[in-house]
């Protein structure tokens, strides 16, 4: 008997075992988060603010994409929620370790600022990728032909909403201790 074809010539199984090793590799991150909060909390140190939307933004979109992408390899809705899954569990640890990295112990370790700007990134990438899911969502397919130019302009957006941003001053992560000052400016404004 001939196994069907999946995502670009892929048979259904390498589809279904990507699927879920993604799945599996969002809940590992996550879990590893947790540790992260255990160990910040036991030195004084507040957890990320957004914990528990990242974590429950990570683990149900994760699990659910796997399922549907395991089932229907074809369907983008699944592959998009397994990326949402992993973006947001990705996130979650940027934030989890740059006050970890940054505040927890007398010396920073390195990496922190790196991770806290690309935790004030990447929750761009995993809003954007909810909104396109609601676009396609159910069928997988855009509305109407009236709606390609949405789906091309979506690629573009970033860089508009980036402009937008900076042109207003936001401040995402203002931290004082008495040993460091974190303070990050995403976005600063346009002169």
């Amino acid at each position: 008997m001939k196994q069907g074809r999946g995502v670009g010539g892929a048979s259904k199984r390498l589809a279904s075992w990507l699927a879920w090793a993604l799945s599996t590799l969002t809940l590992m991150l996550t879990a590893l988060n947790f540790l992260l909060i255990a160990m910040n909390v036991s030195l004084n140190v507040p957890a990320y603010v957004f914990w528990p939307e990242l974590s429950s933004l990570a683990v149900g979109y994760s699990v659910i994409g796997a399922i549907i992408a395991s089932r229907l390899p074809n369907h983008p809705i699944g592959w998009i929620c397994c990326a949402i899954g992993l973006i947001a569990a990705v996130d979650h640890f940027g934030g989890e370790y740059s006050l970890y990295a940054l505040l927890a112990l007398p010396h920073p370790l390195p990496g922190g600022e790196a991770m806290l700007w690309l935790q004030g990134w990447f929750w761009m990438l995993f809003i954007g990728l909810i909104v396109f899911l609601l676009l396609l969502f159910p069928t997988g397919r855009l509305p109407s032909s009236r709606w390609r130019t949405v789906k091309t302009i979506r690629g573009g957006r970033r860089g508009g909403i980036e402009a937008i941003f900076r042109a207003r001053r936001v401040v995402t992560l203002f931290v004082t201790t008495e040993r460091h000052s974190v303070c990050t400016m995403m976005m600063k404004e346009i002169r």
